[in-house]
């Protein structure tokens, strides 16, 4: 049976190109994500994967279907009032290199009009994400005295400290080295784990969605659908171990590189439409969580 907490159905999107021809890029895509579930999302260059994490969290609107959400349906998408409900980690880090770390997370803080959060207890939230992450002795910090690492582990402080019930993230270590990269799923898989987020995330990367996700949804090129839904059979306690060496690791590897192969197999016939696959700005994000002037000031 499904739990609903957080459903599409017939998502559908199109966009306008610079000629001024329309062109369908998600249709008729169904998703179900359990609460506390880590779900991945795969599929080929240009298929729409970030467009989709974007009406998920209310920052792009759909040209149809409908969203399921704590038993609330939205068929216009997220609206104002439930957007604070989700977090975002961006591929880039989008740190506003002017501001210290702590005053870098603070920053959803300020736009959040449900939080009554005095103060002090912004404080202790803060530093409590900042511990999260292992950055509590860099609250002082500015960006550029950060690692790459450093700096993506602020971004997930950020998207976390308003306590989000859904984190999304956005092929957030794809600009790392990989040994910096390995770190950080692993890190990530400790943080959810610990504080039992929800977390849908897109990634290119077969290796990181087999160690973090409960479950992957492969799409095809655009106009995308979901093709397959793999169910990933490794327990929390087994991905701390070496999972080259678990029993269904190869059998399940091979899986999804061949649904992956099979999708991506035409890509280069097709044209990627480059300016509806970034993701928007941080400002933009912001602005989405109110009614504001999404400029940020100091």
């Amino acid at each position: 049976m499904l739990d609903n907490f957080f459903l599409l159905e017939n998502i559908q999107k199109s966009v306008y190109t610079n000629e001024g021809k329309t062109i369908r890029v998600l249709d008729q895509v169904d998703i179900n994500v359990e609460n506390h579930e880590f779900i991945c999302i795969m599929g080929p260059s240009g298929c729409g994967k970030s467009l989709l994490l974007r009406i998920m969290g209310g920052i792009d609107n759909m040209s149809g279907g409908k969203i399921s959400f704590k038993g609330n349906v939205y068929e216009d998408g997220i609206d104002k009032q439930t957007k604070s409900d989700f977090g975002y980690v961006f591929q880039h880090d989008n740190l506003l290199d002017w501001r210290t770390v702590y005053q870098n997370v603070h920053l959803p803080l300020e736009f959040d009009k449900k939080s009554n959060t005095k103060k002090t207890d912004e404080r202790e939230r803060i530093l409590n994400v900042l511990k999260l992450v292992g950055l509590d002795a860099y609250e002082k910090s500015y960006p550029r005295e950060l690692s790459g690492g450093m700096r993506q582990r602020t971004a997930i402080a950020r998207a976390l400290v308003h306590n989000p019930s859904i984190l999304l993230l956005d092929q957030p270590f794809g600009a790392l080295d990989a040994i910096t990269r390995k770190i950080l799923s692993y890190e990530l898989l400790k943080i959810w784990h610990r504080e039992q987020k929800t977390v849908i995330m897109v990634t290119n990367n077969i290796e990181e969605a087999l160690l973090l996700s409960n479950k992957i949804y492969v799409l095809s090129r655009k106009p995308s659908n979901v093709t397959h839904i793999i169910d990933v059979p490794f327990t929390y306690d087994e991905r701390w171990t070496n999972l080259l060496e678990h029993p269904e690791y190869e059998a399940v590897t091979e899986e999804l590189t061949g649904y992956l192969s099979e999708r991506s197999e035409h890509e280069n016939a097709h044209e990627s439409q480059d300016n509806h696959s970034t993701v928007k700005s941080l400002d933009h994000y912001l602005a989405s969580l109110g009614d504001i002037d999404h400029r940020v000031s100091c």
